[in-house]
């Protein structure tokens, strides 16, 4: 096997397809790029060409600073004290990667939020006065059926 930095002297596995790897004079993590893809990360990936090349089937993060930038995007394998040190070295050394990354995080985070909303399939209500409970996709409802008391509601899921 050859790395962008020569041939390996160490290679760690981070976990299967994530590897830290060491040549004689230099060295970084390689990822696999299956697991870039199932992540979704190869069109951010090519935002923000300074932190990452692709080569050979991987993703090649150097290990004096674009490390950090593969421990941001996959938090996931890494532990608390690695992404914190990530945090602080993409903040320094790729700080407009870093804020392309965190943009992009927050977008990922409203759209996950927009797919949950529209797994709600209605309504939840009970009344306060009778203690009947039930369900309805009416959103308007807003007084109870049998004694006519405002109901409260609340949204409920598919699974719920």
């Amino acid at each position: 096997m050859s790395t962008p930095w020569g041939n390996p002297q160490g290679i760690t596995e981070v976990v299967k397809g994530i590897d830290w790897v060491i040549t004689g004079s230099h060295g970084g993590l390689r990822v696999k790029n299956a697991i870039v893809k199932k992540a979704g990360l190869a069109p951010l990936l090519r935002k923000i060409p300074a932190a990452a090349f692709y080569e050979s089937h991987h993703w090649w993060f150097e290990e004096d600073c674009a490390w950090s930038i593969a421990v941001l995007l996959m938090p996931e394998h890494f532990s608390e004290e690695e992404l914190e040190m990530a945090v602080q070295t993409a903040e320094q050394w790729f700080p407009a990667e870093y804020e392309i990354i965190q943009k992009e995080k927050a977008t990922e985070h409203v759209h996950t939020e927009e797919r949950r909303a529209k797994n709600m399939t209605g309504w939840k209500f009970d009344c306060p006065k009778c203690g009947i409970e039930g369900k309805s996709t009416a959103v308007k409802q807003a007084k109870c059926r049998s004694c006519g008391a405002n109901v409260r509601r609340h949204r409920y899921e598919k699974n719920n």
